[in-house]
């Protein structure tokens, strides 16, 4: 489980206290990257890294979530990679589900069913609305039929992603070229290119303070026009 943070320290430590509490012991490893935080979140994980809780990577600088995510992958040991915003809460069971879904014939990547703090649905797979890649089920019920269904998808969002480890490397990552935006949408899109399925699994159950992270929305314009103009020349 890859976790890239900066700063919003109490949303880490509620991430991890939530991933220990609701994720059988031994079937991961957790690795945080950190993109240079100012509010004890740098001490906070040396502390958990003394501690052998976690394996840490402290930035000197902010350079990204793509740039975060792909350090991780390069440490990681497992054969699965799941990357996990720290502004998430997991629930019981919602790792197990991931990996059963990744069980499938030719899966690549698999996406979690997201929920906002009151309950409504956050993210429930990514389409594109008006040619720009949205979420269609946001603020819908979180037991409405729609959302509750597992389905094959072109995209899912990078706040809760898994992906295997080799795929994952065999596309070179995320692709840095994005800031803080769309890098998910490009990469699910990449996994389709090569021929294996992006699915949206409901089973799996994540609370999402969406956006919480410093400049997490400064650059979606940006991102947009390299992403919309990529695609124009496919």
């Amino acid at each position: 489980i890859i976790i890239p943070t900066f700063n919003n320290l109490a949303l880490t430590r509620q991430c991890l206290d939530s991933i220990q509490a609701n994720t059988p012991q031994g079937l991961c490893e957790i690795i945080v990257v950190d993109n240079a935080s100012s509010d004890g979140t740098t001490a906070f994980l040396k502390s958990e890294s003394a501690a052998k809780r976690m394996q840490v990577v402290l930035n000197t600088k902010n350079q990204g979530f793509a740039h975060a995510c792909n350090q991780g992958a390069q440490l990681a040991n497992c054969p699965q990679l799941v990357f996990l915003n720290n502004d998430t809460v997991v629930t019981s069971g919602w790792l197990q589900a991931m990996l059963a879904a990744a069980e499938r014939p030719q899966a690549g990547v698999v996406g979690a069913k997201l929920l906002y703090p009151d309950g409504r649905i956050q993210h429930a797979g990514i389409e594109f609305i008006q040619g720009i890649p949205d979420h269609p089920h946001r603020f819908a019920p979180a037991n409405a039929p729609e959302v509750n269904a597992f389905r094959e998808l072109d995209m899912v969002t990078g706040a809760c992603f898994l992906i295997r480890k080799n795929l994952f490397q065999s596309l070179a990552g995320f692709d840095e070229i994005y800031q803080n935006g769309v890098e998910d949408v490009d990469l699910c899109l990449r996994v389709r290119g090569a021929g294996f399925t992006v699915a949206y699994q409901p089973e799996a159950v994540v609370f999402h303070h969406e956006g919480k992270s410093v400049g997490r929305f400064k650059h979606v314009q940006e991102n947009l026009t390299i992403f919309l103009s990529a695609g124009a020349n496919l």
